[in-house]
């Protein structure tokens, strides 16, 4: 399978190409998409195997198929992670996949001054990187709104979890509004995450567990995290596990096995998100 396979629009797959990708990874060719079509999605991933285009892509064409300006102090899509060095990095992924297509990206984290953060905020822009204290610090000085919002993206949310911004999620989620497509990636599954998400990620209608290796000289994002290593930063692209999709009707539970070395698409309407589902080996 190549990325033309999957439905993207020619300025994004020409953004690939320039950086030499061509083949999607297993868990990009079976999340891209469940995205593409509108569906809410939650995946639980292993690190360095290509999540960040896993949803990147899909929400660049969202972006591109309607292309309209954001509201003032506000944004389209917001990616919350947990550390300033993930933000850039997936801040800087929006960029290059959608650089022939005029996505504006602002980055916020705290460690640096508000006013240059602010003042990017204030026109309105497609895409804001966030880490969540700093962006509740803009929100509490009215700097940004969420209002209108069309996608939310939880990026490493178990990460989140263990440094302790859990109460400030789940403040922003308070601010949502209830119809923007919800996107959760997570290594693991705990049980505040997966109760956040039978909140929002509501009626996921299947499953998709991916647990294909990745070739190194191939991987969209693997090559990138190797020199992000090299420089001493942590970059952390997990992939590779279940992604529940969701359509507005009834919940499901996702496939239990870890399969290896192939793919699984499961439907199982009507059940609450099983957090134990995803911790499962077997």
């Amino acid at each position: 399978m190549k990325f033309s396979d999957l439905g993207l629009a020619a300025p994004i797959l020409r953004a690939l190409h320039s950086q030499g990708y061509h083949t999607p990874t297993a868990i990009q060719a079976k999340a891209i998409p469940i995205i593409l079509a509108g569906h809410n999605a939650l995946g639980v991933a292993q690190t360095g195997t290509g999540k960040t285009a896993a949803f990147a892509l899909p929400v660049i064409q969202r972006l591109s198929v309607d292309r309209r300006q954001a509201p003032r102090k506000s944004c389209r899509v917001l990616v919350l992670t947990p550390t300033r060095e993930l933000a850039s990095q997936v801040a800087q992924s929006f960029r290059v996949y959608g650089q022939h297509l005029s996505i504006t990206v602002a980055v916020v984290f705290g460690g640096v001054g508000h006013a240059p953060q602010t003042r990017a905020l204030a026109c309105g822009v497609d895409v804001v990187v966030a880490t969540p204290g700093r962006l509740i610090d803009h929100i509490a000085e009215c700097n940004v709104t969420l209002a209108g919002m069309e996608v939310l993206v939880l990026d490493e949310a178990d990460q989140m979890l263990d440094l302790g911004f859990w109460p400030s999620i789940r403040r922003i989620v308070a601010k949502l509004a209830p119809k923007q497509q919800n996107l959760f990636f997570s290594a693991t599954m705990p049980s505040e995450i997966g109760n956040l998400a039978n909140e929002l990620l509501r009626d996921p209608a299947g499953s998709v567990r991916s647990t294909h290796p990745v070739d190194d000289h191939k991987s969209p994002v693997r090559r990138r995290c190797q020199r992000s290593s090299q420089r001493g930063h942590r970059y952390n692209e997990p992939s590779g596990g279940p992604v529940t999709s969701g359509s507005g009707r009834s919940r499901a539970a996702p496939g239990r096995a870890a399969l290896r070395g192939e793919c699984e698409i499961r439907c199982s309407l009507g059940r609450r998100i099983d957090n134990g589902a995803f911790n499962s080996n077997e």
